[in-house]
């Protein structure tokens, strides 16, 4: 149940951080790739042999993928601070 919850967080997440960016065609695009890295990042941890002896919020690669969602997070926060910054310079 976790992988399926973990899976919609990675189709989903990237489409959030990049919401209110105003080019329809630059989200989606950004939407997708981020999602394909997102869930072929999922799928190689999903396949570790550590997911058959602890429990997957516990496990090392589900902490590396959680920090994985957060810096992206973050980069998604700092490139929309930068594209403000931009419209009230220009």
């Amino acid at each position: 149940m976790s992988h399926v919850f973990l899976c919609i967080i990675a189709i989903l997440s990237p489409l959030l951080f990049s919401f209110p960016n105003p080019s329809v065609l630059l989200r989606l695009s950004r939407h997708t790739f981020f999602c394909l890295h997102n869930l072929t990042f999922l799928f190689q941890v999903m396949h570790r042999p550590l997911y058959i002896s602890f429990s997957f919020f516990f496990s090392f690669p589900a902490i590396l993928y959680l920090l994985y969602l957060a810096f992206t997070a973050l980069f998604f926060t700092v490139v929309r601070f930068e594209e403000k910054e931009r419209e009230i310079s220009g």
